[in-house]
């Protein structure tokens, strides 16, 4: 609320009157007490969640869409309730391109640096050059690719309009994956289906798309979205950032589409600088309260001598001269993990080729023994489908590939005409781990290099690749409670725990660049994915526990294992699961190899 304030010499000292004592304006403590209201109005204004909505369903010339209304009035609803503030106080169903620009100009002047911001569109859209244009309900005028410009609107445009500072995130929403709908003489310029990849680099900028670039979204048999119904379902879960979000929707997605002549998979692109959650759940423990000066700080992380003590530290004054002594302190107070009884280290060999010259992988030895699989209900970013935990017995020591399979590698298979060529990831061959390799390409290296070698090579089963990156830990990751990028691959913008932000690559290493684990195998933690042999199934309850993997007759999906490059610490966990079709290749996705030992 704005005050117009009078000049004090027109007006006599005015008096208050709160309840039985009288105030005069020019008293000491009125005074002081106007001093603290102004100083309350010059404060900022707090963040705020602000959401545009819009449901495009009658056109004048493409296909009507009778369903986005419902989507978009659904997905108003649930922003909603969770503390949105909608622009014009609703969802916007059917607006003409004049309407939609009136609201993004509102959606830009409401939005204030530091707000967490979401636009969502259902409707047609159209994939460009870099960019995506949604089309308004008076599309009849677009007769050639020239009128797409002027006449849709471009998605590049809304997110000039707003902010990009400050601790605020914009998310952009678009189920509009569709055929496109122009005529015949206005599509030459543009995609025939879906949307494209917006390279622009924002920041604190995330995309959530229906499909992936160039593919279809589909609509199911009673009229909704696969996409927003799976949207409007993930909403309801606490504490999932927009990673575990888009994970969720995706696997709901693909089985939904499974009978589809191509499963529609939802896509994201785009990173924020910290996480961000519709549904935020319980906040972790502040770190600990250190005092201003430097001084009397380190007194008080000697007196607590904790981790979590000279870590803040260490945040608080990162030019300390003291950081050598408090690196020290934080490396001794630092859990490690514990060398597996009965582990024989040094064990690491490759396996000849019986014809010609060559060699396989670097293999090293696990020994047999038992573990627990899953993780506890308490532990932080725990999916649902990681337990019930269970102890699994591995009774056979097991050749490990040291590192994951390289392009090297690969190329070798290839070259032989037994291995699909792996499109390149463009982050360099040689000693990085090989990607885009589908679970159906590992498995025939695994067969050629079996061949090669006169040794049973394959992939390790679930159990075995969880029994081999915990080497005997029981912790989130083999490092202990948390993991920090000096220890592993990942996006480094992220924490986990009271662990650390470092350096995010944005693309692989060459294996082996950080710390092996206690049973001498690199990069299980990030870099890349692995595959492994089993199907996937959504818990343990029907899982061998004896090492072996779940094999059907039929696999929907296939299961991969220890995050990558591009995500968050949270899902390198040594019982985090992921799982996509046996086809399904990725630059994100690699492998690793394994045979059994005779005792």
């Amino acid at each position: 609320m704005r005050h117009r304030l009078l000049p004090r010499a027109t007006v006599a000292p005015a008096q208050f009157q709160l309840e039985k004592f009288t105030v005069h304006a020019d008293s000491t403590p009125m005074r002081a007490l106007l001093a603290c209201l102004m100083l309350l109005l010059a404060l900022p204004a707090q963040a705020e969640r602000l959401a545009l909505v819009i449901g495009n369903a009658d056109f004048e010339q493409s296909t009507d869409l009778p369903q986005t209304a419902t989507d978009a009035t659904s997905i108003a609803a649930k922003l909603r309730s969770l503390g949105f503030r909608l622009v014009g106080g609703k969802a916007h169903i059917d607006l003409t391109r004049a309407e939609m620009l009136q609201q993004i100009r509102a959606l830009g002047s409401e939005a204030h640096e530091g707000d967490e911001v979401v636009f969502y569109f259902s409707g047609h859209g159209i994939g460009g050059i870099q960019t995506n244009y949604l089309l308004p309900v008076d599309d009849g005028f677009i007769e050639t690719k020239e009128d797409v410009p002027e006449l849709a609107v471009d998605v590049a445009a809304i997110l000039d309009r707003l902010p990009k500072g400050g601790d605020g995130v914009n998310i952009f929403i678009l189920d509009a994956c569709r055929n496109n709908p122009l005529p015949t003489r206005a599509k030459s310029a543009y995609t025939e289906k879906g949307l494209v990849s917006v390279s622009r680099g924002a920041t604190n900028t995330v995309f959530l798309y229906a499909a992936e670039p160039g593919e279809r979204a589909y609509v199911s048999d009673t009229g909704r979205s696969y996409f927003t119904d799976a949207l409007l379902g993930a909403l309801d879960t606490p504490g999932e950032d927009l990673t575990d979000l888009m994970r969720r929707i995706r696997l709901r997605v693909t089985a939904d589409t499974q009978d589809k002549s191509r499963q529609q998979l939802p896509w994201m692109e785009g990173l924020t600088n910290h996480p961000f959650y519709f549904r935020p759940g319980p906040k972790p423990s502040p770190a600990p309260l250190l005092a201003s000066d430097e001084g009397t700080a380190l007194a008080q992380a000697l007196s607590a001598n904790t981790l979590a003590a000279y870590t803040a530290f260490r945040a608080q004054f990162p030019d300390s001269a003291n950081l050598a002594f408090v690196n020290a302190k934080i490396s001794e107070l630092s859990p490690r993990p514990p060398t597996p009884a009965g582990h024989k280290t040094g064990g690491e060999w490759r396996d000849t080729f019986t014809s010609g010259s060559g060699e396989g992988p670097v293999m090293v030895s696990v020994p047999a023994g038992e573990f627990v699989m899953g993780s506890p209900s308490g532990e932080e970013g725990r999916d649902h489908d990681e337990g019930p935990q269970r102890t699994v017995k591995i009774g056979y020591p097991i050749a490990v590939g040291k590192y994951d399979v390289t392009w090297s590698e690969y190329n070798a298979c290839v070259s032989d005409g037994a291995c699909p060529v792996a499109k390149d990831d463009g982050f360099g061959g040689g000693s990085r781990p090989v990607t885009n390799v589908s679970w159906e390409d590992a498995r025939q290296y695994t067969t050629w290099l079996s061949g090669k070698t006169g040794k049973a090579y394959r992939l390790l089963s679930e159990a075995e690749w969880e029994y081999a990156v915990r080497a005997g830990t029981s912790t989130p990751f083999s490092t202990g409670a948390t993991i920090s990028p000096r220890q592993a691959n990942y996006n480094g913008n992220y924490t986990y725990g009271r662990g650390e932000r470092g350096t995010y690559l944005g693309k692989t290493a060459p294996v082996g660049s950080y710390d092996a684990n206690a049973f001498g195998l690199y990069d299980m933690h990030g870099n890349v994915w692995q595959w492994v042999e089993d199907c996937y199934e959504a818990g343990y309850s029907t899982q061998p526990s004896d090492g072996s993997a779940l094999t059907k007759s039929s696999c929907s999906y296939r299961v991969f294992r220890g995050g990558s490059w591009f995500y968050e610490p949270k899902v390198l966990r040594s019982a985090n699961r992921d799982r996509d079709a046996p086809d399904y290749r990725s630059r994100l996705l690699g492998f690793r190899v394994a045979r059994t030992l005779s005792d």
